[in-house]
């Protein structure tokens, strides 16, 4: 090994080296360089316009009324705009002051001119959470309004609603109705309308969530890019936002615009990951003592936990509440069956000062700000074998669910079994060659538009799975969250099998190093440090006396112990808790899993200590015992036990009158 840094020295500095160079060296050493050295993917965004702020961007107001020009300008007319910012930046903030000043253009058009544009905007959002996140500010200014497929209003109502409001925050699957509604307005008196009046905005907010959504409720996502065709069509400006751009095609946008913060900072002020194990019955105990652990060990610690499995969030929740720690589950529901704690975090971004674990599924991971976090809560995600929160996207939009900065940002992998040779996944350059084979796609859809009955297939059906669609007119347009949805599938599948790729790319988004968790807690660090330390304090091979003697001795070994159980749980087969004799590795494990006090754990290993073989000690045992006699001395049958025992206790009074004499 000695050679090989002579030679690798031979380089530094990188005058003459390169990859070929440093591969030749290291594998005329006998180094396996198969998985050393892969392709990876760049594809950075190149936006047409760059705009700098400090702080928010309502508060830059050149920013903010150049932003506002752009959208406003009669240039932008029937074109798709993508506008990229960090989150925290406050994009929908800025947006939604942005629409209420387009309102009260439209309120004062329409008070002097029946004829004026009625329309201002219409905010669409993927996830119900989001839009009741963002519903009071939206609606602040007394013009605008939420309005939803699912709010109860009847058709007439909804038809009134229509009418009056001049912008809207809704849903992805009800914004086409909305547009519908207010183009059919258009098209009525489109006489009337002056040539230069704005036709209106149609903001999409999280179009990463889009992508991944295709994959199972593609017609919905269809439907609502048909009907944004209709809305550019009639000069309206579509507009698409995120913090998030990695999965989209940027070909498809007009104009691309970005706002760089220049004092945003990552919202965590560490970052970690872990590998857990690849059983899903182990990983499920396992991932619950740590959650345990975690806020029984500082009671300031606040956790928000991502987990896919609803089934899992619901069970954390009963044995968290059962241990007297307050968790919350938040899931895809009905907006009635919601408590009241879980609104008042979704709506106001407000915890409860009393909850200490928010456990949830995605519906928070799409935009909804928690405001009031303290500096001590931490965010982690569960990436288990059948969750697709290996997602790149999915990772940075939960990680800014905080929006103080908080301690730490912390990711758990099911351990899985790594390819045996790597191949990099080149995301955009498959998205790129299927959304071209989508458009070569389209001369074949127009032949079987002249003859459908040549073919078994229906159009419809071509079209989707050619990864096209019609607008109203007959044009056809490829339906990139479909093709992008199949390609992330993939990507995730491969993250999940090379999750230190997904660790670099995390890295290299944050601008900071993800620590590995486990060097924390295994034993097996480093060969050279494990080794000396065996030699220092023994450890290597420690009978099951000597380690109770260690943890009367020292609590430091409890301590110790009770990161081991975190890690193997009641197994015990690994560490120093696998060494400890039967009954004393059942009481120590007792005694961790309901947090008894040191001093009582010490009082019991003690025993144990003192314990041969013919006068065993165990806690549980005697305990078990004790209760068993507790329900006895309550039995009010004529069992044998309970005979007995009134029978021993006659005769201990007997003895105890006749001055000690053995009646027994």
């Amino acid at each position: 090994m000695g050679k090989t840094k002579q030679d690798i020295n031979e380089y530094k500095g990188y005058h003459d080296v390169t990859a070929g160079s440093l591969i030749h060296i290291l594998r005329q050493h006998g180094i396996d360089t198969s998985n050393v050295f892969t392709f990876s993917e760049k594809s950075d965004l190149q936006p047409d316009i760059t705009l700098n702020i400090t702080g928010k961007i309502f508060d830059n107001k050149d920013v903010y009324l150049e932003l506002k020009r752009i959208l406003t300008s009669p240039t932008s007319r029937g074109k798709r705009i993508l506008l990229v910012s960090d989150t925290g930046t406050g994009k929908s903030f800025g947006l939604i002051k942005m629409i209420h000043e387009l309102n009260e253009k439209v309120v004062t058009a329409k008070s002097s001119d029946s004829f004026s544009n009625q329309f201002a905007a219409a905010y669409a959002c993927p996830r119900r959470a989001l839009i009741n996140n963002l519903k009071g500010n939206f609606e602040s200014d007394g013009n605008s309004t939420m309005l939803t497929g699912s709010d109860g209003y009847s058709s007439l109502e909804r038809d009134i609603i229509f009418k009056q409001a001049p912008s809207f925050i809704t849903t992805i699957d009800h914004a086409p109705r909305i547009l519908e509604s207010k183009l059919n307005e258009k098209r009525r008196k489109r006489k009337e309308y002056k040539d230069n009046e704005f036709q209106g905005l149609l903001i999409t907010d999280e179009i990463h969530v889009l992508s991944t959504d295709a994959s199972f409720k593609l017609d919905t996502i269809r439907d609502y890019f048909i009907s944004e065709r209709s809305f550019l069509d009639m000069g309206g400006v579509s507009l698409f936002v995120t913090a998030t751009p990695e999965n989209l095609f940027f070909s498809e946008y007009d104009l691309i615009i970005q706002i760089n913060q220049e004092d945003h900072e990552k919202p965590f002020k560490e970052a970690g990951y872990s590998i857990l194990s690849n059983s899903t019955k182990e990983l499920k105990s396992l991932f619950l003592r740590m959650i345990r652990f975690a806020v029984e060990t500082n009671k300031d610690r606040q956790l928000l936990v991502f987990i896919e499995d609803t089934s899992w969030i619901e069970d954390y929740c009963q044995e968290l509440q059962q241990q007297n720690i307050n968790a919350i589950g938040i899931m895809a529901k009905k907006e009635s069956e919601r408590q009241e704690e879980e609104i008042t975090i979704i709506d106001k971004g407000n915890v409860s000062g009393d909850i200490q674990v928010i456990l949830s599924t995605t519906v928070l991971s799409s935009g909804v700000s928690i405001t009031n976090n303290q500096e001590k809560a931490e965010t982690w995600v569960l990436c288990s074998h059948n969750s697709m929160n290996h997602e790149l996207t999915r990772l940075i939009q939960m990680s800014h669910r905080f929006r103080n900065k908080y301690n730490a940002f912390k990711i758990f992998f099911q351990k899985a079994d790594a390819p045996k040779q790597r191949k990099a996944f080149l995301y955009q350059t498959f998205l790129k060659e299927e959304i071209k084979k989508a458009v070569n796609s389209k001369e074949l859809i127009k032949k079987v538009r002249k003859k459908p009955t040549d073919f078994m297939i229906t159009l419809d059906s071509m079209e989707k799975q050619s990864g096209l669609f019609s607008d109203d007119n007959g044009n056809l347009h490829v339906l990139t969250p479909m093709i992008q949805s199949n390609l992330i599938r993939n990507k995730t599948y491969y993250n999940y099998k090379n999750q230190d790729v997904l660790i670099r790319e995390l890295e290299q988004r944050f601008q900071c190093e993800f620590k590995n968790l486990d060097e924390n807690m295994d034993d097996n660090e480093e060969e050279d440090e494990e080794e000396a330390n065996a030699g220092r304090i023994g450890l290597s091979n420690l009978s099951s006396k000597e380690i109770i003697k260690m943890i009367i001795e020292d609590k430091s070994m409890y301590e110790r112990l009770k990161k081991e159980y975190i890690r193997y749980g009641l197994s015990g087969k690994n560490g120093l808790i696998g060494k400890l004799e039967k009954n004393a590795k059942n009481d120590f494990m007792y005694f961790i899993e309901h947090g008894v006090d040191y001093e009582i754990v010490k009082q019991v290993m003690k025993c144990h200590l003192k314990a041969g073989k013919d006068g065993k000690c165990s806690y549980l045992e005697h305990k078990v015992a004790s209760q068993e006699v507790e329900k006895i001395k309550k039995a009010k049958d004529a069992s044998i036990q309970v005979t007995m025992y009134q029978e021993v206790c006659n005769r201990l009074e007997l003895a105890k009158d006749k001055g000690g004499k053995d009646y027994i």
